[in-house]
């Protein structure tokens, strides 16, 4: 085997090595990934209950809470709908919800709920062309696999709410960003 061999094979190797950190690294972000999709729809129920009801009648027109990946980095956001007038009322509930969350955590119950959400999601939006090759580039664009229906379900039945609560944690949901948008009521 010549110099120019063992060069190759040496860069052959380091390139393969590169792939391999580069497609577990992937794995890693798609199943944060669902645990982040999990949480979201865990905690969306309390979300939308709590801000809708207590016992305030109509503090909230609309509640709810949602992940998007964005490329690995993530972000939770909510969307809430009320009057000026509520609205301090309702960032008070919210926060208390993000309080609950960090000491509390999500129950079995509530990650039922939410993956099951999830899994209904992930089968309908497969059902169609489109939903399915947004799947498939997603899949192949970072793990550089084909992955079926099949395993995207077992991947989400398999989060745990040691995992959720654990993430829950890491995250710290009581830490956010605000932006509010309408009339300013003074008082």
């Amino acid at each position: 085997m010549t110099i120019d061999d063992q060069i190759k094979a040496l860069e052959q190797q380091k390139k393969k090595k590169l792939l391999e950190k580069e497609i577990n690294e992937a794995e890693q972000a798609i199943a944060k990934s669902r645990r982040e999709e999990a949480a979201a729809g865990a905690t969306a129920e309390r979300d939308a209950a709590k801000a809708t009801a207590e016992n305030d009648k109509a503090i909230a027109e609309a509640a709810s809470m949602h992940f998007g990946p964005l490329d690995g980095t993530g972000i939770f956001y909510n969307y809430l709908r009320c009057s000026s007038a509520g609205a301090p009322r309702v960032m008070e509930i919210v926060k208390g919800i993000f309080q609950d969350l960090l000491q509390d955590g999500v129950s079995e119950e509530e990650l039922t709920k939410a993956r099951n959400k999830v899994l209904s999601a992930l089968v309908i939006k497969n059902e169609l062309p489109m939903g399915r090759l947004v799947d498939l580039g997603f899949n192949w664009m970072y793990l550089g696999q084909y992955r079926s229906v099949e395993e995207d379900v077992e991947a989400a039945k398999a989060v745990t709410v040691k995992e959720v609560n654990s993430l829950i944690r890491e995250l710290d949901l009581s830490r956010f960003t605000q932006y509010s948008l309408g009339p300013v009521s003074q008082g």
